[in-house]
């Protein structure tokens, strides 16, 4: 009896501790997701004793690149240059050159006590052109790898103790110091009194042979803004940019989520970048910059000038995004996409996380078309011919059309609008909207083919017109076309059944017949790669062939939530 009291009591022991565990591991499966969802990095950090400064975004673990023997300071000429609010200044800079700034905080109103107005003045540098590697012959990827490009230095002073801050760090004046990382630096004084003063320095390193930086040679230009509102460059963490999939010369991309009453009128001024992953060397390096990005000379890179921009509701939720159809790309090929945002009334802008895609082979049948009337949730590639965009879209979503509306008469036979003890079902869930809204679903996804030009994962059935499952496709694509399926979700075919009634004869195949037709929600034990097709599944960020629901950061946490729910009735 003992012996089983013991044991009963390690038991309940491990289970307690296992449940702790579990725990965290939710919490820590959440707190991806958030990120995921997209906010703006912000570590305060206190530096200057007078002022508190707020290090927006941290890049201070790069200092350990720093050697003194690097930054030597040049004669001060005591010329100083005063900064606007809510402007900007583009110089170039030479290497261990140092240009000083300084910043005037205004002067409280007449009502008030000038030392009770206090003002955050937000600080940013990004570099827009750099120097370049000295050797053109040399392996680019090592050379933009470790310690790659040399940063320049952004310096801060509060004190009239010192109105040149600069290098050397050893220094005694008061002063704090930053590199840039990937074209990007800045800090955030907070609780400046009006009418006082910000000292700022813009440093550039040592080039000679002496340096870890040897094998560059040129210039910088940068752009060094101050604002006492908001500050005028920033870089967005997490995904705010979607890959909805790609043909052998365009891409579909999307930003995220926007303000309900966003419109084709009123949208945001995004600008989309491209440029092939193999020959983007000086853009990667500068990903954090928006200058770099958004208003560099570069004849491979693609923009917004080659592409079809629009504003949609077919989303999930109907919550307004843009979609940006770049055209003119190269077959397979590799592309970085860039997403920036301008800011509205002056200068500088947002930066968003760089994205990857692939575009499909040349000799694809691929063609993606989106935006369509009827099968609003289609946006992805498509078996297709040599027609227009337009009449393979119309092809398309008109026999959907059609074969839905002979649903609906069928559909129309049965007592809907009816009190719930004569419903087909007494599920609120179950209900003749929810059953048309699961059909027309299931037959978009259905009837319209998801296209992958490769399989490198042997992944996705080889289709040609005769074995594809719509038999439309034979005589209108060509004989010779062949494609990769991409099957749609066995759960779309679920739904209908759960929610339509019994009567209309709805079922699903089994067995061999499931597994041909149809794709399981996800093939790898950890259920990150989705292998199958349903409405708003996207390609998977940075990954040119897995898929990945297409939601937001809210979607990926609320999914993330129930399973923890579930599997917590499980354990217990």
């Amino acid at each position: 009896m003992v012996s089983t009291g013991n044991s009963a009591r390690r038991k309940g022991l491990l289970l307690q501790l296992g449940s702790i565990v579990y725990v965290i591991a939710c919490f820590g499966l959440l707190s991806c997701a958030a990120e995921a969802s997209g906010a703006l990095l912000d570590v305060p950090i206190q530096l200057l004793p007078a002022v508190q400064l707020d290090l927006s975004i941290d890049f201070s673990f790069h200092q350990d690149w720093f050697n003194p023997l690097q930054l030597r300071r040049r004669a001060d000429t005591n010329t100083t240059t005063e900064l606007l609010s809510d402007d900007v200044v583009l110089p170039s800079i030479s290497e261990t050159d140092v240009h000083h700034y300084y910043f005037t905080t205004p002067a409280g109103s007449s009502n008030d006590n000038d030392n009770e107005t206090v003002y955050n003045v937000s600080i940013t540098l990004s570099t827009c052109t750099q120097p370049s590697p000295t050797n053109s012959s040399a392996n680019l990827t090592e050379v933009y790898a470790s310690p790659g490009p040399p940063p320049l230095y952004l310096w801060v002073s509060n004190t009239t103790s010192n109105t040149l801050p600069g290098p050397p760090s050893t220094r005694t004046d008061v002063q704090e110091w930053n590199t840039t990382y990937l074209g990007f630096t800045n800090f955030t004084m907070i609780n400046v009194t009006a009418g006082t003063s910000v000292y700022i320095g813009v440093s550039a390193p040592n080039l000679t042979s002496t340096t870890v930086y040897a094998d560059w040679s040129g210039e910088w230009s940068y752009q060094l803004g101050v604002s006492t509102t908001s500050p005028l460059h920033a870089v967005q963490a997490g995904v705010n940019t979607f890959v909805q999939d790609t043909d052998s010369v365009a891409a579909l991309i999307s930003s995220n989520n926007l303000t309900s009453n966003t419109t084709n009128e009123n949208r945001p001024p995004f600008g989309i970048f491209l440029n092939p992953s193999n020959n983007d060397f000086v853009l990667t390096s500068l990903a954090n910059s928006y200058c770099a990005i958004a208003e560099s000379v570069n004849p491979t890179l693609k923009s917004i000038n080659d592409a079809d921009v629009m504003v949609t509701t077919n989303t999930p939720g109907q919550i307004p995004q843009e979609f940006f159809y770049v055209k003119s790309l190269n077959a397979s090929t590799p592309y970085n996409a860039y997403l920036t945002l301008a800011n509205t009334g002056r200068p500088g802008g947002t930066v968003y996380q760089m994205q990857n895609l692939t575009t499909k082979t040349a000799n694809t049948t691929c063609r993606i078309i989106y935006n369509l009337s009827f099968c609003d949730s289609v946006a992805y590639a498509v078996p297709g011919n040599d027609e227009s965009y337009d009449t393979i879209a119309n092809w398309y979503d008109a026999q959907a059309a059609s074969l839905y509306q002979n649903f609906t008469h069928s559909l129309a036979q049965y007592p809907c609008n009816i009190t719930d003890s004569a419903r087909y079902s007494l599920s609120d869930n179950v209900t003749c909207d929810n059953c048309a809204a699961a059909y027309k679903t299931w037959l978009c996804s259905t009837l319209i083919p998801r296209c992958q030009s490769t399989d490198p994962f042997r992944m996705y059935p080889s289709r040609n017109a005769s074995t594809s499952r719509n038999p439309s496709l034979v005589g209108w694509l060509p004989d010779n076309a062949e494609y990769y399926e991409v099957l749609p979700c066995k759960d779309l075919c679920y739904a209908v059944v759960q929610m339509c009634p019994v009567d209309l004869g709805f079922t699903c195949p089994t067995g061999g017949g499931l597994k041909d037709w149809y794709g399981a929600d996800y093939e790898d034990t950890d259920r990150t790669n989705i292998t199958c097709n349903a409405p708003w599944v996207t390609y998977k960020v940075n990954g040119a062939d897995a898929l990945w629901p297409r939601g937001g950061g809210e979607t990926v946490m609320w999914v993330i939530g129930l399973v923890c729910v579930h599997l917590a009735f499980v354990w217990v």
